[in-house]
């Protein structure tokens, strides 16, 4: 296939036809609206989506620079919303951005659904909002259901579904959907790191740092990559190579809740009450949940619940959904107040039972 970059469009036809022709197969294609002729906007996109899998905050605010420019190019550019809200959901995740602006990125996804009520990125963004942002775990699993019923397999929607099949405590089913999307889209960081975590929480320590090293190979400045793989080394015993993971953490506020979690395992009181003052100075206010989890690590329950009765969060349960799994908190489980709080949040068995996701049939192996 030979053509200029004006008539992609084109040729991504000519090779689907190509394809099925060769296959001997019927291909029956879906009703979609058009994302744009617009090549300049396309290149803008392309651009955009590269800077967004660098995974920092110089990188996420340059690429919205760039969907906006492309959406001044074609205001109904889909691709370009859905990127936009993609790309706020993790910068306020990972703190870049103030919680306020959720409000926006459901905005944008909700503007794509009005265009086209059977996009998937959006279903699949809205799903992410409710899961993370709001802790309504039935509302993502109604959008990831319709998400996943339109047939889509793309990593977004994927990526959106182990992450409320994780919270769900299917954690075989979400190890099952990172390990397909991490091997289709091997490119991909966020699917490698997904991969990695659910491998933490079912103690597979060696896959999960396996899983963190990729996705560190594809996007060196990831957040958080070195604290997990520090994690899991010291999870696994070995607090030599934990320390050096977490010394080799970009983010100082994971670096330095790192370094407390090592120096309880090694008995070093002094450095562990250096590092958690630290925490409590620099970001008590804002992340009260990251000291809880270093007192309940520690096993100090007491210390614990009062940290994480101090986070805002917990009106919504914004923040808070991944923790029935996370290792930091095994120590509280057997705590009467510990199921109390997953009461709170919605995220008790008995709750979590009452919610329906159903996997496709067909082989995502």
């Amino acid at each position: 296939f030979n053509k200029d970059l004006s008539e992609i469009f084109v040729l991504q036809d000519e090779i689907a036809a190509a394809v099925a022709s060769e296959l001997q197969q019927t291909v029956q294609r879906q009703v979609r609206l058009p994302a744009t002729e617009n090549g300049e906007a396309y290149q803008l996109l392309l651009r955009a989506k590269h800077l967004a899998s660098q995974f920092n905050e110089t990188a996420l605010e340059r690429s919205n620079e760039l969907l906006r420019q492309a959406l001044v190019l074609e205001p109904d550019y889909l691709d370009a919303w859905n990127g936009l809200s993609a790309n706020y959901c993790m910068q306020i995740g990972e703190g870049y951005m103030d919680q306020s602006r959720v409000g926006e990125a459901k905005t944008y996804a909700q503007h794509v659904l009005e265009i086209d009520p059977h996009n998937t990125d959006a279903l699949s963004g809205l799903g992410w909002i409710a899961l993370r942002f709001e802790n309504d775990l039935s509302a993502a699993a109604k959008y990831l259901q319709r998400a996943l019923t339109y047939g889509s397999r793309t990593s977004h929607v994927l990526n959106s579904a182990g992450g409320l099949l994780i919270r769900m405590r299917r954690l075989g089913d979400a190890i099952r959907i990172a390990r397909y999307v991490a091997r289709h889209d091997p490119l991909n960081a966020h699917a490698h790191a997904n991969l990695g975590a659910y491998c933490l929480f079912d103690g597979r320590y060696a896959q999960a740092i396996g899983a963190y090293t990729t996705a560190l190979e594809i996007s060196p400045g990831f957040v958080g990559a070195n604290f997990v793989i520090g994690f899991a080394h010291l999870l696994g015993g070995d607090t030599q190579a934990a320390m050096l993971s977490m010394q080799a953490e970009a983010d100082e506020e994971f670096r330095i809740k790192g370094s407390a979690l090592v120096c309880w395992d090694q008995g070093n009181l002094a450095g562990f009450e250096d590092a958690l003052t630290t925490l409590i100075e620099k970001w008590g206010d804002v992340w009260p949940s990251e000291v809880a989890e270093v007192y309940a690590y520690a096993g100090m329950a007491d210390e614990a619940f009062t940290w994480m009765n101090r986070d805002a969060g917990l009106d919504t349960g914004a923040g808070w959904a991944e923790s029935v799994l996370n290792p930091v908190f095994y120590k509280l489980e057997q705590d009467e107040r510990w199921h109390r709080f997953l009461v709170k949040l919605g995220l008790a068995p008995e709750q979590l039972a009452g919610i329906t996701f159903v996997l496709p049939d067909n082989n995502l192996n």
